[in-house]
């Protein structure tokens, strides 16, 4: 007799794991729609469907997969695509890969790329002509030949098991090459990894955060403003979507399948195998919250931004709480909202670096300021390139040298201007006790 719950199912296993990590298989199973949540623990209809389907190493694929089949019309696509990254612990190979084959969709279908090239040479013409070895040789290939051999052989083996299956054969030959049904295919098993870009939310530019029902908040969080603070990832220096700080823009919304978290204290994770994704495909459901200052929620009720909001993004509900934005609904609604609510918060913050004692060419401060502003140069550059880059904050300065005053120009949300005056008034805190500055043509 077949044994249908994971509580049976424990019972026949040698070395019995311990509860915690069973309570943890449990969720995850149950966060991916393969069993139940009720007491008896029975796989669901959709997890008894991908029992049905062969292995694939991990189930966020398995899932991907039977979703490719069943509703993308890309089955060939995942089962070539999942073939190679089975066979693949890390992205270096990308870096071998011709250019031609680099799609600016991102790594997945920079490698299904590569497997489309493969298996049209194969199967083209006779199995005892194919030389994988001088195929690659003619494609230019040749460094990733000993990734390509093991793909293959496992493609071959999924295609056979497929075509031994009523109900699957058909399907696994239907071949998409939309990067938007395949996305939207493996979103179905990799919600959990969907990263936003920093940068289009008011944050480092290379940096990405994670954006789905996992979002986390960290102990050491500022709790008076929007800056982010949960997950925070960079994308591999291999994949095709990795960006420098000049040029090209991050993509803004990004779905991986591995995040690497390499020690207990590394600030930022890393993703692996990236590809860029349309906030339009998410449409899980899932709550994000933001932190607010007074400020910000002064302004957000004052202006009506969140009546607007509400308007404007009828399928997502928003609401203020306690110095909480709370977003609730499908999560590519939520990020259009973010953005907007984000947008319309920005505000101009103007103040003046001043001497104490401006009438006095003898205060130290008043001294220190005729000195700065006399210099020639950008003084404040490396300021002003570090907050655009890391906050997406803009700051003017100019300096009066007649009088010695500084004016000071912040436009970003409150909480940022605000980070930005304090360290200003760290500087003029320090002006005033510097005995000696250094012409810097001296």
């Amino acid at each position: 007799q077949p044994k249908t719950t994971f509580k049976q199912f424990q019972q026949h296993l040698p070395d019995k794991p311990k509860k915690e990590y069973i309570d943890d298989a449990l969720k995850q199973l149950q966060r991916l729609g393969l069993i139940s949540s009720s007491s008896n623990e029975s796989f669901t209809n959709l997890g008894a469907s991908i029992a049905k389907l062969p292995d694939f190493g991990s189930l966020p694929m398995a899932k991907a997969v039977y979703a490719a089949l069943k509703q993308y019309r890309c089955g060939r696509d995942l089962i070539a695509l999942s073939s190679i990254l089975s066979v693949l612990n890390t992205s270096a190979v990308l870096k071998s890969i011709p250019i031609q084959y680099k799609r600016p969709e991102g790594d997945f279908m920079t490698l299904l790329q590569v497997m489309n090239a493969i298996l049209m040479v194969r199967d083209a013409v006779p199995s005892k002509q194919f030389d994988l070895d001088r195929v690659c040789a003619a494609k230019g290939l040749s460094a990733a030949v000993h990734v390509i051999n093991p793909a293959l052989r496992r493609y071959k083996n999924l295609d056979k098991a497929f075509s031994l299956s009523d109900e699957f054969r058909e399907l696994a030959r239907i071949q998409s090459g939309n990067w938007e049904n395949i996305a939207k295919a493996l979103l179905n098993g990799f919600s959990d990894k969907v990263y936003a870009s920093l940068k289009m939310l008011q944050g480092k530019a290379q940096q990405f955060v994670k954006y789905n029902v996992n979002q986390r908040r960290s102990n050491n969080q500022q709790q008076d403003s929007l800056n982010e603070v949960t997950e925070i990832a960079v994308i591999d220096r291999s994949s095709t979507l990795r960006t420098g700080n000049k040029g090209a823009l991050p993509a803004p919304l990004v779905i991986a399948r591995d995040v690497r978290y390499l020690t207990a204290v590394r600030s930022v994770s890393i993703l692996s195998f990236v590809g860029q994704l349309e906030s339009s495909w998410l449409e899980y459901i899932f709550s994000r919250e933001l932190q607010l200052n007074e400020a910000e929620e002064k302004k957000l009720k004052d202006e009506n931004i969140l009546k607007q909001a509400t308007q404007r993004f009828s399928q997502v509900q928003i609401q203020v709480n306690n110095r909480k934005l709370v977003f609730h609904g499908a999560s590519g609604h939520i990020l259009n909202a973010e953005l907007y609510v984000r947008q319309q918060l920005v505000t101009v913050l103007n103040f003046t670096l001043v001497s104490d004692y401006p009438n006095n060419p003898h205060d130290n401060l008043t001294r220190n300021l005729k000195s700065i502003t006399s210099m020639p140069g950008d003084l404040f550059g490396p300021l002003r390139w570090r907050w655009e880059s890391e906050q997406q904050v803009k700051i003017r300065t100019k300096m009066h040298k007649n009088n010695g005053t500084i004016e000071v120009t912040v436009e970003g949300i409150d909480s940022q201007n605000q980070a930005v005056h304090r360290e200003f008034m760290s500087f003029l805190s320090w002006l005033r006790t510097c005995a000696v500055i250094r012409h810097p043509n001296s």
